[in-house]
């Protein structure tokens, strides 16, 4: 048979397995399980905990030491508050290919080794499709692949695992085990990428659609009507907003989204790339030319974001007029930081960082506890002098 008919999808099949083997008295020690029992727990397929409520909880000494391999400082709500807690752990270590804000509060930075200096297994996000990506050098001297790290911390501290794996190599072996292969010989025998062979309408050979208990497409949810939610979609005005609250309209006249994708950038990554940087230097808020107009504002003016919820905090982008956005709408850069800034130790993080002003307190969404973190309203000044 073919290796394909091993496995129904690889991005169905294979993010299962972090959750699954993990033992169940851990899983119940999560942040969110017990104020999110449905979206942590039953409906969770993967091992985390609430971002929020796990930060929250380092004051008190809930958590005392962190191993950090990203940045979120730069990525979650509330960044202040966010760098404040990360100051009360009693020791963090961070892993990253930069000096990142986050690396910045650190006791021990670790250079990781990048996507060129390791093997990976990739779910790419079609079900159709699984990859793997060698390694194209080996890393420079004294970086390593924070897996590896993550295995070795393991092995020191005496922790149970429910994976077999002393490696990367029996990891990466591990994950494409249902295929039948090993990750050399997957390389050798398909290249970088395997394609599955599609199927359609195959539901209907089958009668029974996976992954609901009816066996159909569920737009009433049997599930979240058991577990005593709305089964069905519906929308809840956030507690600041036009309908909410008319009253600050007056004075926070927009609604303030961010996150929008741009091609030069991931995230936070990228800033630090001098080429990249040639092309857009600077952080940027999209704005309609009318509403800009109205306030004094033109193409390239550097100008202030405000938002109520962060009364005293602001931050600083330069204005792109667009007639792409809505006159009531603003639309800012995210994970804006300026790697060059060496008179900062935390590479003035917070000075366009739009998660300055965006909060992480609730309320949060009743099934997974996301905080609200788009559509608040704000105002939009010019920069003077």
């Amino acid at each position: 048979p073919s290796p394909t008919s091993k496995v129904r999808s690889a991005y169905v099949e294979f993010p299962k397995l972090y959750a699954e083997r993990l033992p169940k008295e851990v899983k119940q020690r999560r942040y969110g399980v017990k104020e999110f029992p449905f979206g942590y727990d039953k409906a969770n397929p993967w091992n985390d905990s609430h971002p929020v409520l796990a930060f929250d909880s380092i004051p008190e000494g809930g958590i005392r030491g962190m191993f950090i391999v990203n940045d979120p400082v730069m990525g979650m709500q509330g960044s202040k508050q966010t760098a404040k807690d990360l100051e009360h752990l009693e020791f963090l270590v961070v892993m990253d290919f930069w000096m990142t804000p986050t690396a910045s509060f650190a006791n021990i930075v670790l250079p990781a080794a990048t996507w060129l200096e390791r093997d990976l297994v990739h779910e790419l996000h079609y079900p159709s499709y699984v990859g793997v990506a060698p390694k194209v050098i080996d890393p420079v001297p004294e970086c390593r692949d924070e897996r590896e790290v993550s295995i070795e911390l393991r092995k020191r501290l005496g922790l149970k695992s429910a994976y077999p794996i002393n490696s990367v190599k029996e990891w990466n072996d591990f994950r494409l085990e249902r295929l039948g292969v090993t990750f050399d010989e997957f390389y050798q025998k398909y290249g970088t990428v395997l394609k599955f062979q599609l199927e359609y309408q195959k539901y209907k050979k089958f009668r029974k659609f996976p992954g609901t208990p009816s066996g159909k497409v569920e737009l009433y949810s049997k599930t979240l009507e058991e577990n005593g939610f709305d089964p069905l979609p519906h929308y809840e005005e956030p507690p600041v907003g036009p309908i909410s609250t008319p009253d600050l309209m007056q004075e926070y006249p927009f609604i303030f989204i961010s996150g929008s994708r741009k091609v030069l950038y991931f995230h936070g990554y990228g800033r630090q790339l001098p080429w990249l940087r040639e092309l857009q230097p600077d952080p940027e808020v999209e704005i309609n030319p009318e509403a800009a107009e109205a306030l004094g504002i033109k193409d390239g003016d550097w100008v202030w974001i405000e938002t109520p919820q962060a009364k005293g905090e602001r931050v600083k982008f330069k204005a792109r007029l667009t007639w792409g956005i809505h006159p009531k709408v603003i639309n800012a850069d995210s994970h804006w930081w300026f790697p060059e800034r060496k008179d900062d130790p935390h590479r003035a993080c917070f000075e366009s960082n739009v998660n300055v002003v965006v909060p992480r307190y609730p309320p949060y969404d009743p099934v997974f506890g996301c905080p609200i973190i788009r559509g608040a309203i704000c105002k939009v000044t010019k920069v003077e002098g």
